[in-house]
């Protein structure tokens, strides 16, 4: 796993979402399990994109609801850190 795209995701994930970083595991599910909504979901997609210059399709959208499934995704999008 790449340790840098780790703790990037971590900090835009807890800035984002306003979580402690220490409470953060990478496969929690944000949405299911510490409350975070759809307009969160959509707040992390734009600063993703932003972040990492990729579009984030819809069927993508899900992937986000962990920090490791938002990994795999930019993985799959060739972004590394």
């Amino acid at each position: 796993m790449n340790i840098n795209l780790e703790q990037t995701l971590k900090l835009i994930f807890s800035t984002t979402l306003k979580l402690n970083l220490s409470e953060f595991p990478i496969n929690v599910d944000v949405f299911h399990e510490l409350g975070a909504d759809s307009l969160d979901m959509l707040s992390l997609a734009f600063e993703l994109e932003q972040k990492f210059d990729i579009t984030i399709d819809d069927e993508d959208m899900e992937k986000l609801r962990t920090i490791e499934g938002a990994i795999s995704l930019l993985l799959a999008n060739n972004v590394h850190v």
